[in-house]
């Protein structure tokens, strides 16, 4: 089969076979769960506050101060999720390392 033959075929395939419509009532609301113990969120922002408060953990900050990517910030979020019951108390001051 040639280049044409392949892109022609393609072309031809119905895109809606197998793919149902959907809207947003469809989806259901995520809740967020606390990066330290139980407690649930309607959105993220509810949870740093708080983690913040609560913790005495501010994400905002740590992440500003090591300067984090988006990928490094995933891994942050990972490893303290992971390691939650070793802490008692976090504090923004302690410095991560994260490779």
């Amino acid at each position: 089969m040639d280049d044409e033959n392949i892109v022609e075929e393609f072309e031809d395939e119905d895109d809606s076979d197998g793919w149902e419509e959907c809207d947003d009532a469809d989806f259901e609301m995520q809740k967020v769960v606390c990066l330290f113990c139980d407690v649930t969120f309607s959105d993220a922002a509810s949870t740093f506050v708080h983690c913040h408060d609560v913790h005495g953990f501010n994400i905002h900050l740590v992440q500003r101060l090591h300067s984090l990517d988006c990928i490094a910030y995933i891994k942050l979020v990972n490893f303290i999720r992971r390691n939650a019951s070793q802490f008692c108390l976090m504090s923004s001051k302690v410095v991560f390392v994260i490779t």
